[in-house]
């Protein structure tokens, strides 16, 4: 009988997790939005949650599913808004009802002063006080930027610099790089132990993407002359943070440390 659901299987961190806890030999269902997604049950936010139930013998749900391009909620705010709030919010009601342990992913963005006024931030923000009342079922995983094997914005850069190309980074935009693979061993870790709480998930240290550009055109040889910097242009709408700390908060103890910032860009521009 399955144990862990996860939701979103097809999505790039529930692709992962859902692989993870299926070597490790754990009896894992996935969801997709597509009707016709192989060994997944359907399951699309957009639809109609009323009559939707959880899979018996499920004891843990992982919520990977959801819009997480930035631009995209910005310009479809009343979808994005469906999917990332008011159907989670009506899964995570379903699940916890039925005696399931939730792990809900977030994103550091939402503590990113930055990012208050941005729709993909406010949505994650809501749903972690949404949490709140389920503290004794529930954890959320606040994340940094997962960085894939291939990730396609670093892959271009290099192809752009190796052929004389100039390329334009933000110079005050930052991250936190981590790898999808630590990411799903963290993840893996949470549900199986059944963690409560907040868990921030980051890097080694923060970059601004003109130092990791500079990183990858020093490791391939390239002229750094034509890395370009651009600003954000980011509006400054005070200091102040969401006061949605109230989770009690800790640290996995991982066999594996991240990987350096430097690692991880080199690695995934192929």
């Amino acid at each position: 009988m399955s144990e862990i659901l996860v939701v979103g299987a097809d999505s790039l961190i529930g692709a992962a997790l859902y692989q993870e806890l299926s070597n490790c030999g754990i009896d894992v269902i996935g969801t997709s939005r597509r009707p016709l997604s192989p060994h997944k049950i359907h399951l699309n936010l957009l639809d109609n949650l009323d009559h939707w139930a959880p899979p018996s013998g499920i004891t843990s749900a992982v919520i990977c599913a959801g819009m997480t391009n930035v631009e995209n909620c910005e310009k479809e705010p009343d979808i994005s808004r469906i999917i990332n709030v008011t159907a989670t919010k009506k899964l995570i009601d379903k699940l916890i009802l039925a005696g399931i342990h939730v792990v809900y992913l977030s994103s550091d963005l939402v503590s990113d002063k930055s990012m208050l006024h941005k729709q993909y931030s406010i949505q994650k923000a809501e749903v972690e006080i949404y949490l709140h009342k389920y503290l004794y079922a529930s954890c959320v995983v606040r994340m940094s930027k997962v960085i894939p094997s291939k990730f396609d914005l670093f892959v271009n850069w290099a192809l752009d610099l190796q052929n004389n190309r100039v390329i334009t980074p933000f110079l005050d935009k930052y991250f936190s790089p981590i790898t999808l693979k630590f990411c799903a061993n963290f993840l893996l870790e949470v549900v199986v132990e059944k963690k409560y709480g907040l868990y921030v998930l980051e890097g080694s240290k923060r970059i601004n993407y003109y130092d990791a550009a500079l990183e990858l055109a020093k490791k391939i040889g390239a002229n750094s002359k034509l890395i370009q910097p651009k600003y954000c242009f980011i509006d400054d709408i005070g200091s102040e943070r969401r006061k949605i700390n109230s989770f009690k908060s800790g640290k996995l103890i991982l066999e594996v440390e991240p990987l350096s910032a430097e690692k991880i860009i080199i690695d995934a521009a192929g």
